[in-house]
């Protein structure tokens, strides 16, 4: 998944995911400068197990590992996170209203937690982030 800057269009991070697995499996990410023709970092990720047969409520705990390519650039990092499917959700964004399946991750490198509503075959609709230091943001699906 590739991001954009929103005001000068440039490209900002590309997220890989695993392709049996999809946007509950991320395998690494790359970042790019202001410009978005450098690249500043890429980030394999490891440890996330298949989190699609987690029944309604049942919590997975798993380590997550980020290394750095080349691994000089920044220390290599372990997160103990949990991930918790906690059900169904109809969610109104701007694009529309969705019938969605909502699950939330709790990570332990930075105690944030982020609740990602997912739709059939659009990715997430709504993203809610909350920090460690409680700032929180969302982020909706404008369009599709």
């Amino acid at each position: 998944m590739e991001r954009r800057n929103v005001v000068s269009n440039s490209r900002s991070s590309i997220d890989y995911y695993d392709p049996t697995v999809g946007y509950l499996r991320p395998v690494g990410n790359d970042t790019f400068d202001s410009t978005g023709a450098l690249l500043f970092t890429r980030v394999a990720r490891t440890g996330r197990p298949d989190l699609r047969s987690a029944g309604v409520t049942a919590a997975v705990n798993y380590v997550e590992t980020y290394t750095a390519l080349p691994p000089t650039i920044i220390p290599t990092v372990t997160s103990n996170d949990t991930f918790t499917f906690d059900g169904f959700a109809k969610v109104t964004t701007p694009a529309g209203t969705f019938d969605t399946c909502k699950v939330h991750f709790n990570f332990g490198s930075d105690q944030s937690t982020e609740t990602y509503y997912f739709a059939p075959s659009l990715h997430w609709v709504r993203l809610d982030t909350t920090l460690q230091n409680g700032t929180r943001t969302t982020r909706e699906l404008l369009s599709h």
